[in-house]
C-alpha cells in the first residue's frame, strides 16, 4: 500500500482520479435521465448505479476529510473503524455491503442487457453478494469486532 500510494497520491494522479470519479458519477446520472428503465435488469442497473454514485461521493469525501482534516492515515483501520463500533455498525455494515454488491449487480445487469445470458448474470450477482459478505466479515473479524488503534477508535466514537 505504501508503494502504491506513491503513485495514486501524486497530486497530478490524484486530481485525475478525482476528475474520473466526478465524470463517472455525472455521466451515470445523466444516462438515467436519458432512458426509461422498464425491465428488471434496467432497473437494477439504474438503482445500483445510483448507489454507486452515492458511495463514490461519500467515500471520496470521507477519505479526503480523514486525511486532510482529521490527519488520519486512510488505511484498513480507517475503513474498518465504522464497521466495528456500535452504533456506527448500523450505518457502515450496510454501506460497505451495498457498495460491493452494487458493483456486481451493476455489471450483472449490463451483462444481461448485452448478452441475455441469465446464467452468467445470475452468477455474477451471486459472486458479488458473497464477496460483499466476505469483505464485511473480514473487516469485522467475522463479527467478533476488531480492536482499532486509538486514533481510529476516537475518530469513529466522536462521529457518534
Amino acid at each position: 500500500m505504501e508503494q502504491f500510494r506513491l503513485v495514486y497520491r501524486h497530486p497530478v494522479v490524484e486530481m485525475l482520479l478525482l476528475l474520473v470519479v466526478f465524470f463517472q458519477v455525472g455521466s451515470g446520472i445523466r444516462l438515467i435521465y436519458r432512458r426509461n428503465a422498464k425491465t428488471a435488469a434496467e432497473k437494477i442497473q439504474v438503482y445500483s448505479g445510483l448507489y454507486l454514485s452515492f458511495f463514490l461521493l461519500a467515500h471520496v469525501g470521507a477519505v479526503l476529510s480523514g486525511r486532510y482534516i482529521d490527519h488520519l492515515d486512510t488505511n484498513f483501520y480507517f475503513a474498518a473503524a465504522g464497521l466495528n463500533y456500535y452504533p456506527a455498525t448500523f450505518i457502515f455494515i450496510p454501506y460497505y455491503f451495498l457498495a460491493v454488491a452494487s458493483i456486481s449487480l451493476h455489471v450483472s445487469a449490463i451483462h444481461y442487457l448485452k448478452t441475455k445470458s441469465t446464467t452468467m448474470s445470475f452468477g455474477i450477482s451471486i459472486l458479488g453478494l458473497i464477496t460483499s459478505f466476505l469483505i464485511v466479515a473480514a473487516f469485522t473479524d467475522t463479527f467478533h469486532w476488531r480492536e482499532m488503534p486509538s486514533p481510529y477508535e476516537k475518530f469513529i466514537r466522536n462521529l457518534f
